[in-house]
């Protein structure tokens, strides 16, 4: 009698499309897996990278000390990271490391999720959690390097990345909790305060004042362990170190130990201009040559809403435009405040690089949702571009002439900005594409027969 083989699928319909739901989550842990094990290479070398400043700034305010000359003396933010992680140093420096590495990337996780369900539902995608988590995944591959170093450095942007992500959820619906997220954002590393010009010019005063209150309550919640008197000197010694990073100060004894603006490390575009003026020059210079580069850019910008057929400059609450094409251009214009945090602070290394996850989820959203007329070919581009900035040239042998030039040029930086400009072409147009209720083509995890080419032709 012959015997007829049957697939897994064919005796069970219902096997495949449970194996394709649970596929993105399955690459998710298996990312944050292989991140666990090249993390454990450092960690048993006894090697716990930035979080070792982060450790000791904790255990010198519990036991008492001074904050900023603790450990190597490279803590350098506002004394609240320094409060919040008090209960790690319970444990040893490794062990409290490896805690971190699970937090941070948790909160990774967490923050892609919110992150891209909030997309979602701006562009009217209509993704199921399957088709999130696939999102999900492709934001991170495309910021991949960048995670792992974050969690094998131990570094606090997760912690940023998580409120930009709850900031943007709540920016509609609860204006006052997104203000909260921000003000603490802005207590881990002061360049989420960008974020607080935008809310004014878009008329989200609520938010706007949630965020400028928030940032003083947590400036000095410290207070509660450090004493009011000196947590005041630990704030004054912060927002010394800012100054002194800038040259503007002679005095640098008795502040946070930032780097100065000229460092070659930094390729944000003031820290080019500083380095193109030379260090006997003014960083008054710099910041002005910053800023009309910023203006360029923000005129590039309006050229492209003008294209779209948005208007760049209408004020007033959002929320009333949730279902036009406004809705999606504020998501864009998010993404486009982490890329202007990133390249015009005065100091941004490649490893802060890691919170271009907010506009890669952006990105991948676009690549991966396609609608009906929507070019993706801008979108590749773009991140063609942004992977090589982040990657070429590559270090090793030979490379140390090339690698520091692409630094000092800010080579990173620039290709940032060029990166959003693309992104924004084709974000915009999707935006009007949603709100024209056209087609989705085609969504993560769904079966479907058809495809779509880059171009949005059908």
């Amino acid at each position: 009698m012959p015997t007829t083989r049957v697939s897994l699928e064919q005796s069970n319909p219902s096997a495949g499309a449970v194996a394709g739901a649970l596929a993105p989550w399955g690459l998710l842990l298996t990312f944050f897996g292989v991140c666990g094990i090249l993390v454990s290479f450092s960690f048993a070398k006894g090697q716990s990278g930035d979080f070792f400043h982060f450790y000791w700034a904790a255990k010198a305010m519990a036991d008492g000390q001074d904050i900023y000359t603790s450990g190597h003396v490279g803590y350098i933010y506002p004394p609240l990271i320094a409060f919040v992680f008090q209960p790690l140093t319970l444990v040893g420096e490794m062990s409290a490391a490896w805690i971190w590495f699970f937090c941070g990337a948790a909160l990774t996780l967490a923050s892609m999720l919110i992150l891209v369900r909030t997309l979602n539902e701006r562009f009217r995608c209509g993704l199921d959690w399957t088709g999130v988590a696939w999102v999900a995944f492709l934001g991170l591959m495309l910021t991949a390097d960048k995670v792992r170093w974050e969690l094998e450095l131990g570094q606090t942007d997760s912690i940023l990345l998580l409120c930009l992500a709850l900031a943007l959820r709540w920016m509609d619906s609860k204006p006052i909790l997104c203000g909260v997220a921000l003000g603490f954002a802005a207590n881990v590393k002061y360049l989420s305060l960008v974020a607080l010009p935008y809310l004014v010019v878009r008329g989200r005063w609520l938010a706007a004042a949630s965020t400028l209150a928030s940032f003083v309550v947590f400036l000095y919640l410290p207070a509660l362990g450090a004493g009011w008197t000196t947590n005041a000197g630990y704030v004054r010694r912060a927002f010394g170190g800012m100054v002194s990073m800038m040259g503007e100060s002679k005095e640098r004894e008795g502040v946070a130990n930032v780097q100065p603006l000229t460092w070659l490390r930094s390729v944000s575009i003031p820290s080019f201009f500083a380095r193109l003026l030379g260090e006997g020059s003014s960083r008054t210079g710099a910041m002005a040559l910053a800023a009309a580069t910023g203006l360029a850019i923000l005129a590039g910008a309006w050229a492209i809403y003008a294209r779209a057929g948005i208007e760049l400059w209408r004020a007033g609450q959002d929320r009333a435009e949730r279902w036009l094409p406004r809705a999606g251009a504020v998501a864009l214009e998010w993404a486009g405040i982490v890329v202007v945090a990133l390249t015009f602070s005065p100091q941004t290394t490649t490893r802060h690089m890691y919170l271009l996850l907010v506009p890669h989820a952006v990105a991948a959203m676009l690549l991966l949702v396609p609608r009906r007329g929507v070019s993706r070919v801008p979108v590749v581009l773009a991140m063609g571009l942004m992977l090589a900035a982040l990657n070429l040239p590559p270090g090793g042998a030979g490379m140390d002439e090339a690698v520091a030039w692409w630094r000092r040029i800010s080579g990173p930086g620039w290709c940032a900005l060029a990166s959003y400009l693309l992104l924004l072409w084709t974000g915009l147009h999707y935006a009007r594409a949603a709100a024209e209720e056209r087609k989705v083509v085609m969504r993560p995890g769904e079966p479907t027969s058809r495809r779509v080419g880059l171009t949005g032709a059908v």
